[in-house]
């Protein structure tokens, strides 16, 4: 993997340091990435039927709550104003980030993580190529064409994601993307190919760089997922099940995983559970999940949500191992540095 690095650019600021240097080993192996603290466990897209992502006024937002552990949180979503062309008419819609968005962003911090990234004005960044993207993207089976890319760049960069904790100790408020800058017919005729464009990440994203407050995942896997559902659980498992080895499970109730997960309530809960399984088994074939269990959980003679029992297999419990590893020896080796 070839990551453009520009040592200059004009009127910015760019500089590393070792925080940044050691996100780097986070991504040090192609098949590896770094996940962030917070940021990738909690709901931020808008996932169902084409139309869902669409919203129909200018005021409107979405709000929802997520649990990781014992912390809560308030998630508030402001779609995009998109400026594009509906059957030959230029139309401008609003537009909430979806999985398209979430596969371009999740390509773009394993670029950073493998190399490319940089503090820009003091904000984790990097500097890309449209063509990199769309090479990392087609290596995982995603064939998205440069139009569509930076279709997706317009919306992270105009979308608004704010983050609360329910105890008002924490508050995150950014676009996705609140840096972008994607280059020009000039800039392609002066430069080719190798015209840059550049992205500062969600402000959530910088302070966990800064703070050491991310882990090593496998990347591979993730974009190998099938569904929002699978990726979602996963980045949690990544995230909470850090203690994971033989013998040991890690336990959850299926309504708040599937609403961590942007997954609406069905009428029916089979329906429900029949989507957790699903996801479930995926991370099974994907060595993940050695097996899960389940057991309902009753309103008197009605059932109401089910509990899920999960073991790993020895595939994750080593990378999960790797991970605590690299995060302690990140840790210590910036004490050692300050």
């Amino acid at each position: 993997m070839t990551i453009k690095k520009p040592n200059q650019q004009k009127g910015l600021k760019l500089e590393t340091d070792p925080q940044m240097e050691l996100f780097y080993w986070t991504g040090a192996s192609d098949e590896t990435s770094g996940s962030i603290a917070i940021y990738d466990t909690i709901n931020k897209y808008v996932y169902g039927r084409k139309g869902e992502r669409f919203a129909k006024d200018i005021g409107e937002r979405i709000e929802r709550t997520y649990r990781l552990a014992n912390d809560s949180f308030q998630v508030v979503i402001t779609p995009a104003r998109l400026r594009h062309k509906v059957k030959g008419v230029e139309t401008v819609s609003l537009v909430y980030p979806s999985e398209r968005e979430e596969i371009v962003e999740e390509a773009l911090r394993k670029l950073c993580s493998s190399g490319g990234g940089t503090w820009i004005d003091e904000e984790a960044g990097l500097f890309f190529t449209l063509g990199q993207v769309q090479s990392e993207l087609e290596r995982h089976g995603h064939g998205y064409n440069k139009r569509e890319i930076r279709e997706a760049l317009e919306i992270l960069a105009d979308s608004k994601l704010e983050i609360y904790s329910t105890d008002g100790e924490m508050k995150w408020i950014s676009a996705y993307f609140p840096g972008l800058r994607l280059t020009t017919r000039d800039d392609y005729l002066k430069a080719g190919k190798n015209a840059l464009c550049f992205v500062k990440f969600h402000s959530l994203v910088t302070r966990s760089i800064r703070k050491i407050n991310y882990r090593q995942y496998n990347y591979d896997r993730f974009m190998r997922l099938p569904n929002a559902i699978a990726r979602s659980i996963y980045k949690r498992l990544v995230h909470a099940f850090t203690y994971a080895a033989t013998g040991q499970s890690y336990h959850f109730k299926m309504l708040d995983m599937l609403n961590n997960a942007g997954h609406t309530p069905s009428a029916r809960i089979r329906q429900d559970r029949a989507k957790l399984d699903s996801a479930l088994e995926s991370l099974m074939e994907e060595q993940v999940l050695l097996h899960f269990d389940s057991s309902p959980i009753k309103d008197g003679r009605t059932v109401v949500d089910f509990k899920y029992v999960v073991e790993a297999c020895p595939e994750f419990i080593s990378e999960q191992i790797r991970a605590n590893k690299l995060i302690k020896d990140n840790r210590l080796s910036v004490d050692a540095a300050f």
